[in-house]
């Protein structure tokens, strides 16, 4: 649905240039959650708003639906980016305007009558479960709550894509989850695609399809959720999933030398990596019956990738060195990625 080639974007200052986007080519089905991730700088905000030329790419192609938006009148590409919503971390809500009144903002130029209207934003509302503040203003709601008006907001025109720049950067955990559950429902219930930017690994993992990694205003990674985030490739995407869980620590430990993670002869310590089908296998306690060997789970945890379990653990193994050996060989051919440690 969505597809962008060679798309690049470069801001020029006082005689210096900021190569904020290169070359960057995806393709994103239709109805499809796509997360778009890296650190400050790497360029997701300024690739999100070429796809509806907030900021024009000067070069590259911008196709929706085969339509190239680079090569559209102004006037056609008014048009056409009412077929694309779009939501910011800090809501961009007017103040002056109550609940009601900023969502039937976004409708003055729909051309429908004041009924149409009033029983669009009222149906919005509903969506986003806030019947009850529809005569209330900004001011007067919470973080998520606001969040939810720009959501709605953002719906009323019926778009095609919902562009969601850092949506829950401002919000505390339990409101971001709030948000997500929301994000989900909008996606499942109307079909929308869905592209959102995002350094939160929380959000990649809670609605993402797929995701595309960006460093230095490329895109260095990308693919299904799970199996980016199961067997990253380039250093970027392993320190972002480190970063933000707590198996990037035992990196550390080792390297201060922390009682934890100190072997006794004989002794070596692997991080092992699950998939999807082997999470719900008792492998460790098997392989220990079957070749004699010690597991000792120093720590690790099991995130959750839209529905899909990945695990990360961190295990000293004690016993015959064969015995470790053909330990690790079945947990490889299980689908377990083993990493030596120490």
């Amino acid at each position: 649905m969505i597809e962008l080639k060679h798309v690049t974007k470069t801001f020029s200052s006082s005689g210096s240039s900021v190569h904020a986007v290169k070359d960057v080519s995806l393709s994103i089905a239709d109805g499809e959650v796509f997360g778009i991730i890296g650190f400050s700088g790497a360029g997701k905000s300024t690739l999100v708003r070429c796809i509806n030329l907030l900021e024009r790419p000067e070069s590259g192609e911008v196709l929706i639906d085969g339509t190239d938006l680079t090569k559209l009148p102004e006037k056609e590409l008014r048009e056409f980016r009412k077929k694309i919503g779009m939501i910011f971390q800090h809501f961009n809500l007017m103040p002056s305007r109550t609940v009601y009144n900023n969502i039937g903002f976004a409708l003055r130029h729909s051309g429908l009558s004041k009924e149409e209207k009033d029983k669009k934003i009222l149906s919005l509302l509903e969506l986003v479960d806030l019947q009850d503040k529809k005569d209330a203003y900004p001011s007067q709601l919470s973080g998520g709550q606001k969040q939810r008006v720009a959501i709605a907001r953002a719906l009323a025109n019926d778009p095609r894509i919902l562009l969601c720049d850092e949506a829950t950067s401002a919000l505390d955990p339990q409101t971001t989850k709030s948000i997500l559950k929301l994000l989900e429902s909008v996606n499942k219930k109307l079909g929308i695609t869905m592209i959102i930017i995002t350094h939160q690994m929380e959000v990649v993992k809670d609605i993402c399809d797929k995701v595309a990694v960006m460093e230095h205003g490329s895109v260095v990674e990308e693919g299904e959720t799970i199996e980016v985030f199961s067997h990253p490739r380039k250093p970027v995407t392993k320190s972002f999933i480190e970063t933000a869980g707590s198996i990037g620590k035992i990196y550390d430990l080792i390297a201060e030398d922390s009682p934890i993670t100190r072997l006794a002869p004989g002794q070596k310590m692997y991080l092992l990596t699950y998939s999807t089908d082997t999470t719900r296998e008792a492998i460790i306690s098997y392989v220990s019956r079957t070749y004699d060997v010690d597991a000792s789970v120093s720590f690790g945890n099991v995130e959750v990738l839209k529905d899909k379990p990945l695990g990360k653990l961190v295990v000293i193994f004690s016993g015959e060195e064969e015995n470790i050996e053909k330990a690790l060989k079945y947990m490889q051919d299980a689908g377990i990625e083993t990493e030596e440690l120490k």
